[in-house]
């Protein structure tokens, strides 16, 4: 006799996942809660004409300084380096000479400039503790570069932007009366115009926050304070009798 393992007549456990209940509402609630909420973010909405400048190319650039060399007042064995601070580069104005590369690369001039970065450096004086400041300017950075700029009316002036961003690459070395401060730049030279935008802006303004007096801030600490209680060891604490205590 065959022993049948098909399990037939025997009970079967079917894990059945019961759908969500209104599942299919609930997502239609929420659409149509997100169409009206764009629709009043829409309605709040104006076009608005602003006068900005605008970025048509930028690029990056990179220059370094290995040895940069600082003339101390002393010899920089009694000086201890203490920290170095830069200053946003400024490009030259009369070193700026723009030249249009015409039908080599239409859109595209030669831009050719200087840019100066002010720093100040901060010695201390080993014997007396005193900080020596010294103000000076780094090698002028001269760059001859290709960059696009489109073609316009005369009347339209373009204007070169440089922004700067110098480290110290490692802590200075000394020789002598002298300093030797390595120094790398980065560099991102911009072609900006100014010219008119039509931008979608709220209608509504909101309410601007009402201003704090500063005098506001001490009468609250003075109301906090009216309000705390007085301390219990205001004065020492008395010696315990334990007489007195037997009389109570």
């Amino acid at each position: 006799m065959m022993k049948d393992n098909s399990g037939y007549g025997k009970p079967i456990n079917r894990k059945l996942s019961e759908p969500e209940p209104y599942a299919g509402l609930r997502k239609s609630t929420q659409e149509q809660e997100k169409q009206s909420l764009n629709k009043y973010l829409v309605d709040m909405l104006e076009p608005v004409s602003i006068i900005t400048d605008q970025v048509y190319s930028s690029y990056q650039i990179r220059s370094c300084f290995p040895k940069f060399t600082v003339n101390v007042p002393k010899t920089s064995d009694l000086l201890n380096f203490v920290n170095i601070t830069f200053q946003e580069g400024k490009l030259i104005a009369e070193s700026l000479k723009i030249t249009p590369l015409g039908p080599k690369r239409p859109g595209h001039s030669r831009v050719q400039f200087e840019i100066q970065i002010p720093y100040q450096l901060v010695l201390r004086d080993k014997i007396s503790g005193e900080l020596l400041h010294m103000n000076g300017v780094l090698p002028e950075i001269k760059k001859d570069t290709v960059m696009y700029i489109p073609e316009s009316r005369n009347e339209f002036n373009y204007r070169i932007i440089a922004e700067t961003r110098t480290e110290l690459l490692h802590f200075p070395e000394s020789e002598g009366e002298k300093m030797i401060i390595p120094i790398g730049i980065f560099m991102v030279i911009s072609v900006v115009g100014r010219v008119q935008l039509q931008l979608p802006a709220y209608k509504t303004l909101q309410e601007p926050l009402p201003g704090e007096p500063y005098e506001a801030i001490e009468l609250e600490l003075c109301e906090e304070f009216e309000k705390r209680i007085f301390p219990e060891d205001f004065f020492p604490p008395a010696i315990e009798d334990p007489d007195l205590k037997s009389l109570k």
